[in-house]
């Protein structure tokens, strides 16, 4: 009976359940939860949004805005493909969402003048076409060969290679490049002995002559500024110049002198000069330094290392008489004068050697003690009282390896040479006298390793004999050095040229260039007759003897018709035309030549044949008129 109760109990209570739920799945709803969704906001480096973001309920409508700082702009969105701004989104799904900021980017313009490249270097930052804002880039300026770097110019003013630049705004630089060439010498090289001498080293350094408007234009007042003005000026003329790298800055600079000149044309040369000095004067730059100099007509310069030092002096002859025969201004002879110049190009002179007249100089090693050494030959000026007699014959100044000079007599024995007195053609007031030069110079040319002695007067006279001329003075003599200083007369040769025209030569320059390749060096040399002109000589070393080949290796040697080019007091060797021999270029030109002249006169050498090149047109005479 129990056990039926409980099983009608319990079917009561299943059938109460299935009629309450059948209740509720056949209409009676209950009310959802409300759903709720997560977004992120967040910003890069360089600004700021108005929302961090939270949980949102689904439809919700959200505005967000990207504030950038300062020098940053608004770049967009990431995790979701918009670029508005301020942004509204509806959420329906969880997102992260980020506002992107970009430094402003200005572009950086580079101008470059001449040739040569900038590199740009970014210090705290990756490059791009234009740079951020706040960059800092290193610009370095690299100058192609031959070229130099003149500065920065425009956002940033600079003279240095390297610069750094900080970009904050739209910036314009400007690199300036010049051709700038490192010095190259194309000269030939000799033996040691030989370049021991200032023939070598004037020609080491030669690049160019110089244009008789170049001359002109480096015409000077007292101040070192030019001047056509009816004043003071000091007159320039390449003769009376070196190129030398003074201050060791691999570029030549010049240092002349410059003749004084009353400025209307009646007196020059008759008062003391002045040295001038011209920083680089290749790469363009005149501006002349002045030095003070006693010196009035200068005989020539040469380059000398008279200490040792490495540091190359300039030794100025002297003819300061020479304007005696027309000036109401009567000058005293002076001495050589050595000229030393420091890197800071500050200079000490040292007068050295007897008062002598001369025409020409000449130094190197003749004693062959490891010092230079100078010859003095002097061309004699008859009607000026010398305070030494001895001055008519040839000296060495023997140095002592310290600046400090002996003065030698060249030649011990003189008593074969003519009494000019009684002997010459045209006697002379009374004088014991060794005969002219008008050029000299030392070199090896027998090869020996001992500096020989090259001499003329007159080359040629073709018989006709004046004044002091004598068997001892007319042609090239070859005076040949034993290494002691001393020289003996009679061992010597003399070259005689062919001058079928019978023209009177006078020697001025020659260079010395082993043109045939047969291992000796043959004679380049240079003359004129009665000046404003020029004759060529080609002399070639047989050994014992020189023979003239001229007319065998030149086309063209001797220009006299005064419408080309002046005399030359020099000749040079350079490889002009990088072929690697060595081709003839006039040098010490004259600037005062009244006809127009040529701008590129020289010699290419052919296979050891000259061939003429008269190239670049004329330089008109301001005179011609």
């Amino acid at each position: 009976m129990n056990k039926n109760l409980f099983r009608r109990t319990l079917v009561f209570i299943s059938l109460f359940v299935f009629i309450v739920c059948s209740k509720n799945n056949l209409g009676e709803k209950t009310e959802e939860s409300a759903v709720l969704y997560s977004v992120g906001i967040s910003s890069s480096e360089g600004g700021s949004v108005s929302t961090s973001g939270g949980s949102f309920e689904t439809g919700s409508i959200i505005t967000i805005t990207a504030t950038p700082e300062q020098e940053y702009v608004f770049a967009g969105w990431t995790g979701i493909e918009s670029a508005d701004n301020p942004l509204t989104i509806t959420v329906n799904s969880n997102q992260n969402i980020a506002a992107s900021f970009e430094k402003r980017k200005y572009p950086l313009t580079i101008n470059i003048e001449g040739e040569g490249t900038v590199t740009e270097e970014i210090i705290n930052t990756g490059k791009t076409t234009d740079y951020d804002s706040g960059t800092t880039v290193k610009l370095t300026a690299v100058p192609s060969e031959g070229w130099g770097f003149v500065g920065w110019s425009g956002d940033i003013e600079s003279t240095e290679l390297e610069v750094q630049l900080t970009i904050s705004e739209s910036k314009e630089v400007n690199s300036e490049f010049n051709y700038n060439p490192q010095f190259v010498s194309k000269a030939p090289r000799y033996s040691s002995i030989n370049e021991t001498t200032g023939n070598f080293k004037n020609q080491y350094y030669f690049e160019s002559y110089m244009t008789r408007d170049t001359q002109e234009s480096l015409v000077f007042d007292e101040n070192g500024d030019y001047t056509t003005d009816l004043v003071v000026q000091y007159l320039v003329q390449e003769r009376d110049i070196v190129y030398y790298d003074f201050d060791k800055n691999g570029h030549l600079d010049l240092f002349g002198f410059g003749y004084w000149a009353d400025g209307i044309g009646d007196e020059w040369g008759s008062k003391s000069g002045k040295y001038y000095l011209i920083k680089d004067y290749f790469l363009g730059n005149r501006e002349k330094i002045l030095y003070q100099t006693e010196v009035g007509f200068p005989s020539g310069l040469e380059l000398v290392d008279i200490d040792g030092d490495n540091q190359l002096e300039v030794l100025v002859g002297s003819t300061d008489i020479h304007q005696n025969y027309y000036s109401q201004f009567f000058r005293e002879e002076n001495q050589v004068e050595i000229v030393k110049i420091d890197q800071n190009f500050n200079i000490s002179k040292q007068f050295v050697g007897p008062v002598m007249s001369s025409h020409d100089l000449a130094s190197g090693d003749i004693d062959n003690d490891g010092d230079v050494d100078i010859l003095l030959w002097g061309v004699n000026y008859y009607n000026h009282n010398y305070p030494d007699d001895s001055v008519f014959f040839p000296h060495t100044l023997i140095n002592d390896g310290n600046g400090n000079f002996t003065k030698k007599p060249v030649f011990l024995d003189t008593s074969m040479l003519p009494d000019c007195v009684s002997e010459c053609p045209n006697p002379l007031p009374p004088v014991v006298g060794m005969n002219d030069a008008l050029f000299y110079d030392l070199m090896d040319v027998n090869n020996d390793g001992y500096l020989d002695i090259i001499k003329s007067g007159n080359i040629s006279v073709n018989g006709e004999m004046k004044g002091w001329d004598n068997e001892y003075n007319i042609g090239l003599f070859i005076y040949f050095g034993n290494g002691t200083g001393n020289f003996d007369i009679e061992n010597s040769v003399v070259i005689n040229p062919e001058n079928p025209e019978g023209y009177r030569i006078t020697g001025l320059g020659a260079t010395y260039l082993d043109y045939d390749n047969d291992g000796d060096l043959d004679i380049i040399f240079v003359g004129t007759n009665y000046y404003e002109n020029y004759i060529l000589f080609a002399f070639k070393n047989n050994g014992d003897t020189f023979e003239d080949v001229t007319s065998q290796v030149f086309d063209k040697s001797r220009d006299l018709t005064k419408t080309n080019f002046s005399h030359f007091y020099d000749i040079n060797a350079r490889d002009v035309d990088n072929d690697g021999d060595y081709d003839l270029v006039p040098g010490k030109t004259s600037g005062w030549f009244i006809h127009d002249q040529l701008n590129n006169l020289y010699w290419e050498n052919q296979g050891g044949f000259f061939s003429i090149r008269e190239l670049g047109g004329y330089n008109e005479s301001r005179f011609k008129n």
